[in-house]
Order: C-alpha cells, then structure tokens, then sequence
C-alpha cells in the first residue's frame, strides 16, 4: 500500500469510529456515556465525511469499499430517522375525515425582539390561522391576564383559530399574576381529561403535558413536550432554576457542562414520556420540542414504536431550528395502528427560531 493511501486509511478508520459513535448514540444513555451524545449531535457531517471516503476507496481499493459500505449499512436505523423521501407516496382518503395538529415552538410570540418586543407576534398568529389546525400545541407560550396595557396571546389565538377547547398548564407566573408562561394545547373537539408529567428538569417550562380529546366516537392523548433545553440562550438563562448564580460569560466549558447536563436530563425526560406513552389507555400523538436530534437516545426513546409524520409524507433532512438549517428537533409522532398520516409540512415564515409543524391525518376506524 502506497504511503498516501496508508494516511487516507488512517482517516477513513476515525471517521468511521466517529460514525460508529453516531449510531451508538441512539441506544447509549447520556447518563451511562455522555461523549456519545455530542458524537450523534454530529452525525451529518461525520456521514458526509465518510461517504467521501466511500467514494475515494471505490478508487483505490474494492475490498476496503464493500467493507465501507456494508458498515454504512448497518446504520440504516440511523439513516431512515434523519432522512426522508415519504412525500414520494400518497395516502388513501377517500371517505375519510382528515384532521390537522400543529405544534409550534413560538418563542414566546417574539418576545424578546431587541428591535420591539412582540414586533412579529401577529405575524406568528397569522401563520398559525392560516394552517386552519383542528388540534395546536404550543410551546414557549406566554400570555397576559387582566393587563390594562398588554394584549392576551391566549385570547387573541383563540380568536384567530376559533379553537374553542384549550389545556393551558402555566409553568411559571410573575408575582402580580400579569403574565404567565408555558404549553398549551388547544383543540376544535371537546378536551375531556388533561394533565402533566412529572419529571426532573432545570425549569417548568421544560415540561410534558396531555390532553385526552373526544373526536367524534374516538378518544386519543396528545402529549405536547418541551425537552431540556441547552440553557445556553437568553431565554433559557432568564429562567434556569437550578442556581441562582448562573455565569452569563460565554466559554468553552460552560457551553460543554451545560450540554453535558441538558443531554443527561433529556435522556431522563424522554424515558418518562415513553413510559406513559405505552401505558396511555388511548391512540398516542406525540409532539413537540424535543431539542436533540434524530440520531439521539432522546429521539428513538420518544418515538418508540410510534410513526414519525414527516418520515411518512416529508422529504429531505426536515431541519426544524431556524438558526441551524440541518437541525431538526421538532417532532409529530403518532400511533401506527390507529392513525395514517396524509400530508407534512413546515412552516417557515414567522419570527420565532423554531419552524412550526403541520400534519394531516385520519383516523382508522377500528372494523
């Protein structure tokens, strides 16, 4: 073997480990090995990496480019939760009644716009009437209550969307209860039973709620979760509750422990929600911020043996977070069984940093 080749090889064996990482990241806790979870935060450019050295070692040597290519196949578990080609097929909905859930991480409908607070608030709204949702999950919430000069975020959504039903779970209020912050689900068809999870996290805005909705002669739970975020943002930082004396100075270790925590925590968060995802005397929708990745222990615990609705009928990498294109934490997850899914799409307009997500379905009568 040639010396250049010797030195590609040595690359292409790191690169692999690192891949190897990727796909072990989906099956190894956080709290057992932390490491991995940064290795799978990374998995598309190790994967486009490697598949350069695929396509190198198809030159060079075919024994190592089969060797390659059956290690890239065996993380097809990987690969089929990151990418999707399911707007290629068509959903059968004849006859049917095809209902649409929204989730939406809001960002607190620009509240914390440094040109003007709320500047791009009915702009958000607008985004959300005009996707005509018959269920809507909300997170980052925040409204106003008997406010003499500020407007309620949660009056004006219920009138842009005529949603008559809603779950409002306030996971904080200020001291003259003005304001308040949290999930909320809101829904066309009657809400008959509702509640939260109990589970550890840095703040109460990191939270999972349900609600149990009567649609027509069916009753399904519709959790709506916001995962551990990284508290690494303004939001996160104004209202951590783990320490009152939280650095606000930007450096490399802060950025890694607090990482290395909000992993932990997800991966803790994540098993509860599966838990009571499996014990749910009901067909499951499960959506909402997820803050990892879908090459994460977080993401194959939340979605279990549920189907992804942009896997279904979406195309591409689907990235959700809008200041990172190839990131998508935001997910619809629903019940294989019970539901088949019609159509997907993101909604991209708006100020908040998060896409919202759209998804028609039906509900398989039982025969």
């Amino acid at each position: 073997m040639k010396w250049w080749h010797k030195i590609i090889l040595f690359f292409t064996i790191l690169v692999s480990i690192a891949l190897a990482g990727a796909y072990l990241a989906m099956y190894v806790s956080p709290e057992s090995f932390w490491p991995l979870a940064f290795i799978g935060l990374g998995y598309l450019p190790i994967l486009i990496a490697y598949l350069l050295f695929v396509f190198i070692w198809f030159f060079l040597r075919k024994k190592i480019f089969y060797i390659l290519l059956v290690f890239l196949l065996l993380g097809f578990k990987a690969h089929l939760s990151y990418f999707s080609f399911g707007s290629l097929k068509k959903a059968d909905i004849e006859g049917k009644e095809v209902i649409t859930i929204m989730q939406y991480n809001v960002q607190g409908f620009d509240a914390y716009n440094k040109a003007g607070k709320y500047k791009n608030r009915d702009e958000i709204i607008t985004n959300i009437a005009n996707a005509k949702p018959d269920i809507l999950c909300l997170e980052e919430f925040n409204t106003y209550h008997n406010h003499p000069k500020e407007k309620s975020n949660m009056e004006m959504v219920l009138t842009a969307t005529g949603l008559q039903y809603h779950y409002y779970y306030k996971a904080f209020e200020n001291t003259r209860s003005t304001r308040s912050f949290g999930l909320v689900i809101y829904s066309r068809y009657p809400i008959v039973d509702t509640g939260r999870l109990d589970y550890l996290s840095l703040s109460n805005l990191n939270s999972t709620i349900y609600a149990d909705i009567k649609i027509n002669n069916d009753t399904i739970r519709v959790f709506c979760s916001h995962l551990q975020s990284t508290q690494l943002s303004h939001y996160d930082l104004e209202f951590i509750e783990a320490s009152n004396e939280a650095e606000t100075d930007f450096d490399a270790d802060r950025v890694t422990d607090k990482l290395k925590g909000s992993f932990a925590l997800r991966s803790q968060e994540a098993d509860t929600v599966a838990v009571h995802i499996k014990k749910s005397p009901f067909p499951i929708i499960s959506c909402g911020d997820f803050n990892d990745t879908p090459v994460s222990y977080t993401y194959r615990k939340m979605s279990g043996d549920l189907q992804d609705a942009f896997l279904e009928r979406g195309f591409g990498i689907g990235a959700t977070y809008a200041p990172f294109p190839f990131i998508r934490i935001d997910y619809q997850l629903f019940d294989k069984d019970k539901f088949e899914i019609v159509d997907f799409k993101r909604i991209k307009e708006g100020s908040s940093d998060h896409y919202g997500c759209v998804t028609e379905f039906t509900i398989n009568q039982e025969q």
